[in-house]
């Protein structure tokens, strides 16, 4: 099935009208996904590992098409389509009623409910058992136990991987800027387009959509006191590589000329420009070097940060993992 006929089945995004994609036409589109050669890095991406190891950090795949589609962070062309995430420490959106409010909710903290949901529900099942069997009650708590000391025992092992990991060289394609920039910055964590000739407007589309999105936020918070205007908007758009689920996809945006300058095409991230600035996007170049450099890089970060928090960041993080000296000074606001 195409991505056609699920839009033919009724999916449609309709941004900030409180409607979109059913449970259906969510649950079929991750099916797509699914299908694609490089679906277990997207699944990956869209859903990281938790720090408690055994679980990941974010809902089933369906459950955050739905959530995306419903918020305007879904952008849909042909084909294909993209999800966007707010930036993780940001505000959270709290529209709608209490079913949408509580599957966002679930969604961001879903390895907390795959936690302690099921050791509570134990618990109160012994608890409503303690009059009628008190066998039955005692293999519910001790059945609790035994959840929460295996989540333990993987959280545990996790961090001493996780821990390993530091002192170890990170190779080309690695996870750490991937996993610190979506902290601080929208990203787009799932970028499917099966037509490689649609995936430059697919990225046209994702950072429109962004402008409004941030348009809507600010106006918002204005509320009745402020009208919005035209924004020159400032903010790089990070997407995850891992994320793009077909291999041409990813070769057109890391050619973009939406695509940041001065920023390795090996990289794990590629940052699109904001829209109606792409005149400032400097050409990309990257400069052999290595460690003798990391002091040159020192210097020019603190200038560059203000410019482009974005993009100063991520060249840090690619002098200091990949082994390699983009020229900082070569990257400005775009």
């Amino acid at each position: 099935m195409t991505a056609a006929t699920v839009r033919g089945m009724g999916m449609g995004m309709d941004m900030g009208t409180g409607t979109g994609w059913s449970l259906r036409q969510a649950w079929t589109a991750a099916g797509l996904l699914r299908l694609e050669p490089l679906a277990y890095q997207v699944l990956a991406t869209a859903r990281p590992r938790s720090v408690l190891g055994l679980v990941r950090s974010r809902a089933p795949l369906t459950l955050q098409l739905f959530l995306a589609s419903r918020d305007g962070l879904l952008a849909e062309l042909g084909n294909g389509f993209a999800m966007l995430r707010r930036p993780a420490i940001g505000p959270h959106v709290s529209a709608g009623g209490w079913m949408l409010r509580l599957s966002r909710r679930l969604d961001r903290h879903w390895d907390f409910a795959c936690f302690a949901g099921p050791p509570l529900l134990l618990l109160l099942a012994g608890v409503a058992s303690v009059p009628t069997d008190r066998s039955v009650a005692i293999a519910a708590v001790l059945l609790a136990l035994l959840w929460v000391c295996v989540f333990m025992s993987g959280m545990m092992i996790w961090q001493l991987r996780w821990v390993a990991r530091m002192g170890a060289p990170s190779p080309p394609g690695g996870e750490r800027a991937a996993e610190s920039l979506p902290s601080y910055h929208w990203s787009v964590p799932l970028f499917h387009q099966p037509s490689p000739d649609r995936t430059e407007e697919l990225a046209q589309r994702l950072t429109q959509q962004l402008a409004g999105l941030i348009q809507a936020d600010l106006q918002g918070a204005a509320t009745h006191t402020a009208r919005v205007g035209r924004l020159d908007l400032t903010e790089t758009l990070v997407v995850l590589v891992n994320g793009i689920s077909t291999a041409e996809a990813r070769t057109v945006l890391a050619k973009s000329v939406r695509a940041v300058g001065g920023y390795p095409a090996s990289s794990e991230v590629v940052l699109l420009a904001p829209p109606g600035r792409l005149d400032g996007v400097p050409a990309r170049r990257i400069a052999g070097g290595g460690f003798h450099q990391l002091g040159r890089s020192a210097a020019v970060i603190p200038a560059n940060l203000a410019a482009n928090p974005v993009g100063a960041e991520a060249l840090f993080l690619t002098n200091f993992i990949l082994g390699v000296a983009p020229p900082l000074d070569r990257v400005s606001r775009p």
